[in-house]
């Protein structure tokens, strides 16, 4: 969803829907970015820190007060790269 998109949401009816959809994407990104930093580098970048490798993602739904939010988990691979 554009930035443009969200704020006329937000400012037709309540925009109570709209809650859920910035938790899930809230999360989604510091879940990537402890995943970017537990691997030591970023998705596709080869550094000689990396400690492992991205291995796809899994779905997982989490329930909160803003409702049920679909993630995407990341599958690190064992060992080292």
């Amino acid at each position: 969803m554009t930035y443009c998109a969200c704020l006329s949401h937000l400012r037709s009816a309540d925009g109570l829907e709209l809650v859920p959809k910035v938790a899930e994407r809230l999360l989604q990104e510091l879940i990537e970015a402890e995943a970017t930093t537990k691997i030591g580098a970023e998705w596709g970048e080869h550094t000689d820190t990396r400690t492992t490798w991205r291995d796809g993602h899994r779905e997982k739904t989490v329930t909160a007060q803003a409702g049920d939010l679909e993630l995407a988990l990341p599958k690190l691979r064992a060992g080292r790269p």
